[in-house]
Order: C-alpha cells, then structure tokens, then sequence
C-alpha cells in the first residue's frame, strides 16, 4: 500500500509534473517582460517549491555552502539593523523577504544544471526572448527617435537596459567562450544586436558593463582564441561605430557623449555623485547598524540630519549597491555582503587540475584552467564596485543579478557533471 510520502514522490518524478516545471522554468524570461511583480511571483514559486523539494526529500547539503550560510548572516542581520531603526515596519517590507534571492538562484542553478537538454533549453529561451525585447525596443526607438529612455514592453518606470544585460549578457558571453571559425558570423552578429540595442535603450551604464564584461573574457581566454576573439571585436567594433554615427539619433547621441563626459557616477559633476556621497555620509553617521534596509530617503529627509548631509536633495536611495548596504546595513552588513561575494567568486572558480599551484608558470597558465570563464566574469560584473544600482534590497535589479548568479553557479555545477561524465 502506497503512503503518503510515496505518491508525492510519485507526483514529483511523474513526466507530466516535470514537463511542466520545465516549461514554468523556461517561461522566465518572457513574464518578466510583464513587469515586476510578475518576475517576482515567478523568482518565489521557484524558491519556494525549491525548499518544497528540500524538505519533502531532506536534501539541504546546498544550505551549507559557505556563499549561502553567508549569505544567511547577511539576512538575519539585516532584520537585527531593520527591527532597531526609526521604521522597522517599512523596513521590514524589504528585509524580511530578501532570502527568496538567494535561495532562488540555488534553485535555479541546481534546475538549470539538472539535464543538458534543460540547460540549452534555458539558454535558448533568453536567446527567444532577447529577440522579442529587440524587436519590441526598435519598434519603440523608430516611433519615438528623441526618447531618452526606453521601456520596453514595461511602457514605463522599468528602464528596458536591465532586460537586456540580465538576458542578454548570458547569451554573449556563452558565443565567446564557444567560439570557433563556424560560429565567428554568428558571434559577430549576436554581439552587435544585443549591445546595440542596449545602448538604444539610452541606458548608458549597462552598456558600458555590458562592454566591461566582454573585455574581461577576451582577457581571460586562450592565446590560441586572442586572434578569433581579436577579428569578433573588431568587426563588431567597426560596425558599432557606423551605427552610432549613422543610425542613432541625434539626441541619443547627444545624450551619451554628455553621460560619457559628465554623468558617470564617479565624477563630481555628476547627479549620481550626490547620492554616492550622501549614502557615504549617512554610513558614517549610522557607521554599525546602519539606518535599516530601504530608510536612506526617510533618514536623509529629516531636517537635523540633511543639514549634515552637504548634498543638494535626497534621493530615494544611493544609487551603489556597496554604498547603500553601508548606509542602511553598517559597516557589519557591508563586511557580510563583500564575504558573500567572495565566497560565489571562490564558488565559480573551481579548476581542471589544482595541482598547478605547484608549477613556477602556474598564473601564467590560469586562463587555461577554469572551468567557466562565463561564471567567473558574470560574479566579478555583478559585484563590480564601481556602479550604478537601483535599490539594493528591492526587486527590479536584484531580480537580474541573482538570475545570473543562479545561470554561473549551473554553469560550473553543469560543467563537473560533463567532465565526470566525459
């Protein structure tokens, strides 16, 4: 007779059930072309059948990677330093359901690495996709020529170059690493349409790290592929200048010379400067519990503190994933949060043959050795410090960022199940 547990078990592994977790799986990257709330539903259905998963076959060994019990810390801290600032309620509303991040990408690394079907098949669907949020992005840019932002099929508020470098990037670095003489055209091709239409979308910032990151693997490759890699540069180089001059118009153009020469984060004269600084003067005025997560904008507001602030207005947050943890989480939170990217970087550099500490060339002979180049560029963009972020604990970026994360840990899990295989 069949208990309980046994006709679960056989729910779970029925064909059908997991025909249509894999679709709900691949269908990702086309409801989050809904909007927010949509991609947020989608990202917590998946973290929370995960732990579903977990605790009906008790299989938590993921939860003692050292990335996600600091990631845990990170967490529970940041409730301590929400539940003892001035707005613990409003805090909390960002604190509370952080976990579902983390938890997220572990879930999308364990189904995206699940079967090599699977995983081409999620790559596929960010490929699909990125098509359809390209041609949805020219319709838009032909119909409004001077528009300084584009949206997508967000319409509004959402800036459509999160979109294109969450899905878009994945896709670029994977023809890189693959490529040889067959896929060079292909390369060439996908290179200049994905970044291209993210520097339509006048979002400036993503596609100067859009840019960053294909540097970094080009860095990062085999001699033997500089000269291939060399010819894809190029061309798509050549090819993005003619676009640039010829097809943008002429306010686009205006505004990235302007971005480039004026408003790059780091520069005093930019907006974004202002806030960099006031997130840095309210760390240091709230230097270990920070002002909880969320409560820059309220902090920052009240008349006793802007008056220290030396900064113009306040803005709703930082704009710097480091400096608003710093100001809303302390020092203690920032430290967490650094170790915890620390640890995914040490995650997704596992190597072919450790043994070549040992060897006078060894560094020399790094590139050759890690397992996926695409997973060690993707944690260093995403924590690259020197940026420009939307809200460090809400939802529309760190939507972005914890996918990517989940897609390099399932490229390196991927990769050790093809090796032992193999």
């Amino acid at each position: 007779m069949q208990t309980k547990a046994d006709r679960m078990d056989a729910m779970i592994k029925h064909p059908w059930f997991v025909a249509i977790a894999t679709l709900f799986l691949l269908a990702g990257p086309f409801i989050a072309m809904i909007g927010n709330a949509a991609s947020d539903l989608w990202l917590s259905l998946i973290a929370v059948f995960f732990l579903a998963r977990a605790f009906f076959y008790k299989e938590w060994q993921w939860a003692k990677e050292g990335w996600f019990l600091l990631a845990l810390l990170f967490w529970f801290w940041m409730i301590i330093a929400s539940a003892l600032s001035l707005w613990p309620e409003e805090s909390f509303r960002h604190a509370l359901p952080w976990i579902r991040f983390p938890v997220f990408a572990m879930a999308f690394a364990y189904f995206a690495k699940y079967s090599p079907a699977i995983h081409r098949a999620t790559l596929i669907s960010f490929v699909v996709a990125i098509c359809i949020m390209s041609v949805v992005l020219v319709i838009e840019r032909y119909n409004n020529m001077d528009a300084l932002k584009l949206y997508g099929t967000w319409k509004q508020h959402l800036k459509a170059g999160w979109y294109m470098i969450g899905y878009g990037l994945p896709i670029l670095l994977w023809c890189m690493e693959k490529l040889d003489g067959k896929s060079s055209i292909i390369t060439v091709v996908a290179l200049l349409v994905i970044v291209s239409v993210t520097a339509n979308t006048g979002d400036i910032y993503n596609t100067l790290l859009m840019i960053f990151a294909l540097g970094l693997l080009f860095i990062a490759q085999n001699a033997r592929n500089w000269l291939r890699m060399a010819f894809v540069f190029v061309s798509s180089g050549c090819l993005a200048v003619f676009g640039f001059f010829f097809l943008l118009g002429e306010t686009l153009q205006e505004r990235f010379i302007h971005g480039l020469m004026v408003r790059l984060p780091w520069l005093p004269s930019s907006d974004y400067y202002s806030a960099w600084m006031g997130g840095i003067r309210v760390g240091l005025l709230e230097p270990v519990l920070g002002v909880g997560a969320d409560n820059f904008d309220r902090y920052c507001k009240q008349e006793t503190i802007f008056a220290h602030l030396d900064i113009q207005m306040c803005q709703s947050h930082p704009h710097n994933l480091y400096i608003q943890t710093f100001a809303e989480l302390g020092l203690v939170g920032l430290c967490l949060f650094v170790l915890m990217g620390l640890a995914l970087f040490v995650k997704v550099l596992p190597l072919q043959d450790r043994g070549f500490y040992r060897k006078a060339y060894s560094w020399m002979m790094l590139p050759q050795k890690i397992m996926s180049k695409q997973a060690i560029v993707l944690i260093f963009v995403l924590f690259w410090p020197i940026s420009s972020y939307s809200e460090a604990f809400g939802q529309h970026k760190n939507f972005f960022t914890w996918l990517n994360i989940g897609w390099a840990l399932a490229l390196v899990q991927r990769y050790k199940i093809d090796s032992r295989l193999n």
